[in-house]
């Protein structure tokens, strides 16, 4: 014996563990009312709405940013006369486009169509490269896939991390909070998710409508250097789930139509001079040729008003009712017995059509929420 009594407990250390498990309990406590972001809400909420049971036919909407604000759910529904959900979300990934599919096919959901569209951007970089949108949109079945897809074991733990502990993924939204007490903000409505964004997206069944900005002056240029680089190339992990997908919606016997969304014409005219149209189309067609059951609509030469646009290369509000509307007629021309899309199908140009079904853009809601807060 060395003559030591007991060792005394690491009180240093139960005292930091107690922080810690503290510190994760506050965070997942007010996760919802003070740190969760709209993108991450958004991504749980469309994973919840692609699992709820959906028996019979409906339209399902997949894909990135530019379907979630270009497509109007209401518009294609009211003229299809079928249920129509959009499932596409801010920052979507062929992964995360599969996965979706999967589960509202598990769900029981029946779809008469698939819209959806894979931004070129997102293409390029391996979908494991980050975080988001993956610990709010998957489970960890699918992280482990994509992990093994990916060959990357790290991302697992990362995102196993980011799940079981809530600091983790609301790093962010910590530190913009306390970077705003530092500075004294007001701090009287810090709600991430703000009410009138969570109504226009109750609305819009997933969807999110833009108002329209037509004069932000955005140095395009810039634009279509970051967003459509001229020797654009797709990550071999993209490509993978990218395959999967048109091969599940094969295998189900889904009609899948590829959207090429509209952008701004000055915009799409960079987009042909620097060769990244050229790539991607290339890209696209091979595919098809691949997968029979894709049928293209390329509305890169319709020619839309810059006053309908968000940013150069999102819609507002008028500009997805006046597409939506064009997806509408096509999908209604197709379900009634007439002749199918043909491969690759152009959009006409750009016709500025009153749309008559009501749609609200997220500064509508704001100004709706205000109204009933006034008369209450």
């Amino acid at each position: 014996m060395n003559g030591r009594g007991p060792r005394s407990l690491p009180c240093g250390l139960l005292g930091a563990l107690a922080l810690v498990v503290a510190a994760e309990c506050y965070a997942a406590r007010h996760e919802n009312d003070l740190f969760l972001r709209l993108d991450a809400w958004s991504w749980t909420r469309i994973a919840q709405l692609a699992e709820t049971p959906a028996p019979g036919s409906r339209i399902v909407c997949l894909g990135d940013s530019l379907v979630q604000v270009g497509v109007a759910s209401r518009v294609i529904e009211n003229r299809t006369g079928i249920r129509t959900y959009n499932l596409a979300i801010s920052g979507g990934q062929a992964a995360s486009s599969y996965f979706l599919l999967r589960r509202t096919l598990d769900a029981g959901a029946k779809p008469a169509a698939l819209l959806v569209d894979f931004f070129a951007r997102h293409l390029t970089e391996s979908p494991v490269s980050g975080l988001d949108p993956w610990p709010a949109l998957t489970n960890v079945g699918e992280c482990l896939d994509l992990a093994w897809t990916a060959r990357d074991p790290g991302f697992l733990a990362r995102v196993v991390a980011a799940k079981l502990l809530p600091t983790v993924r609301m790093r962010a939204s910590i530190r913009e909070n306390v970077l705003a007490a530092v500075r004294g903000d007001d701090q009287t409505d810090r709600h991430h998710v703000p009410p009138f964004l969570r109504r226009n997206l109750a609305l819009n069944r997933g969807g999110l409508l833009c108002p329209p900005k037509p004069d932000r002056g955005d140095d395009l240029d810039a634009w279509a250097r970051r967003y459509f680089p001229g020797d654009w190339s797709c990550d071999r992990v993209n490509a993978a789930y990218l395959r999967r997908f048109l091969a599940l919606a094969t295998e189900r016997r889904i009609p899948v139509y590829w959207l090429l969304p509209p952008i701004r014409p000055a915009l799409e005219e960079r987009c042909v001079v620097s060769g990244f149209d050229a790539r991607y189309e290339a890209f696209v067609r091979g595919l098809q040729a691949d997968y029979p059951i894709v049928s293209v609509i390329d509305a890169r030469g319709a020619r839309y008003d810059d006053r309908v646009f968000f940013d150069p290369h999102h819609l507002g509000r008028d500009g997805a009712g006046v597409y939506s509307a064009e997806l509408a007629r096509l999908l209604a021309g197709a379900a009634s017995n007439s002749p199918g899309l043909r491969p690759w199908l152009e959009l006409p140009a750009f016709r500025p059509d009153p749309i008559d079904e009501p749609l609200e853009d997220v500064d509508q809601s704001r100004l709706a929420l205000k109204r009933d807060r006034a008369r209450r």
